[in-house]
């Protein structure tokens, strides 16, 4: 389960939660209204930003973010995703040298 917003402006990104789907995907809400998914947080977190800066709303906590942690943190989802992608290459792999089955 994930949930994160703006609570000031009842706009949330959630995933796995009894308002949205369960489908894998970030949704975002606005006072509980879906407006639109996707499939990768940092998206999300970008369209919630423009919805945000639209209504004027600006974060007290924007500014102590710098560019190098924003790259970070994508380097580090991109790094999980890849890893999850390459472990289910694996597992669903079949015959081949030392596959199953003999020659």
């Amino acid at each position: 389960m994930y949930r994160e917003g703006i609570e000031e402006l009842d706009l949330y990104i959630e995933r796995g939660t009894e308002r949205v789907p369960d489908d894998d995907r970030f949704h975002i809400l606005d006072s509980g209204s879906p407006l639109g998914s996707f499939a990768m947080l940092a998206d999300a977190q970008r369209y919630l930003a423009q919805l945000a800066a639209r209504r004027g709303w600006q974060d007290p906590a924007a500014s102590e973010i710098t560019p190098g942690d924003r790259l970070r943190a994508e380097q580090a989802e991109r790094f999980l995703r890849d890893s999850y992608r390459d472990k289910k290459t694996r597992a669903t792999r079949r015959g081949g040298r030392g596959g199953r089955g003999g020659v």
